[in-house]
């Protein structure tokens, strides 16, 4: 069973039904169904708190800020023991039997919130609120599932493939999941792939070569003493230069022009840093119509 699945079964529509039958219904196969119903009330309200995404969320959907942080340690606290009282049918604390690791992650959890509200919300320059769903691991899931998608059948790739099947995703929309995987996307992707063109942009600018080291590396490289690798690592001046100087694309002492102005790459960029908050991906034909 899928795990999105199986954690929609603990619900509030859920535990309704459950009433109803029971309650008005008056079904006999619901009548012993007194301890399901509150099992599924209070994990469904772990849930809701431990999931809250947006400021404006209410009930127990909102995010933890000041005003509901102490009715949000109550219900927290309730939880907390009925997972400690929950029993098998030997009367053995599920707590510390042997498929104990999921209520055992309940507790961790709830501690772990009940602390982090407590440090964030009440210290000198506290927080307005806390968003729970962002402390969760849906995004690194998520990814995971992304990079196996590049693979194929290769569900364990080497460090080098990691590499490059990342590479890939950032380039391409963002990291978006499967529609099968365990994990539903809650947030945009906010992955940017051009944190640092403006520093770089700058740095092609003011190259840290003179036209004299120019010459002498390409005189040494050209006479085969040394190689462009070496050269480009000693001296600092790019492959991509050196190769057009040997090629004579240019005159050793011509320097290319480039096609936009320094203030029109700067107008591309942020463009495209505006893209890929959105999530989409610039193709290559809406860019150079941009760029015209």
């Amino acid at each position: 069973m899928s795990v999105k699945l199986a954690a929609e079964t603990p619900s509030t529509s859920v535990a309704d039904a459950i009433e109803y039958l029971r309650e008005d219904k008056k079904m006999a196969q619901f009548k012993g169904s007194k301890a399901t119903f509150r099992f599924t009330r209070l994990i469904d309200k772990l849930f809701d708190i431990c999931n809250s995404r947006s400021p404006i969320g209410k009930y127990s959907k909102a995010p933890i800020s000041l005003g509901n942080l102490p009715q949000t340690l109550v219900d927290l606290e309730s939880i907390n023991q009925y997972i400690r009282s929950l029993t098998d049918i030997k009367k053995s604390k599920l707590t510390t039997g042997r498929r104990k690791t999921a209520f055992i992650g309940f507790l961790v959890t709830i501690k772990s919130i009940t602390t982090l509200s407590h440090r964030l919300l009440k210290r000198e320059d506290p927080f307005k609120y806390l968003l729970t769903y962002k402390l969760s691991q849906d995004n690194l899931e998520t990814l995971f599932s992304r990079i196996r998608r590049r693979g194929g059948w290769n569900n364990n790739p080497t460090s080098a493939q990691f590499k490059y099947a990342l590479r890939l995703c950032m380039l391409k929309n963002g990291i978006r999941p499967s529609k099968h995987a365990n994990c539903i996307e809650m947030d945009e992707p906010d992955i940017s792939i051009i944190e640092d063109c403006d520093s770089n942009i700058s740095s092609a600018k003011n190259a840290k070569y003179s036209q004299e080291q120019l010459k002498e590396v390409f005189e040494k490289v050209k006479n085969g003493t040394m190689s462009m690798n070496r050269a480009s690592q000693i001296y600092g001046i790019p492959r991509t230069t050196l190769g057009d100087k040997l090629r004579r694309t240019f005159s050793i002492d011509q320097t290319p022009q480039t096609v936009l102005l320094q203030k029109e790459e700067k107008k591309v960029i942020i463009w495209l840093k505006g893209t890929l908050g959105l999530g989409v991906a610039a193709r290559k034909s809406s860019f150079c119509a941009t760029s015209k």
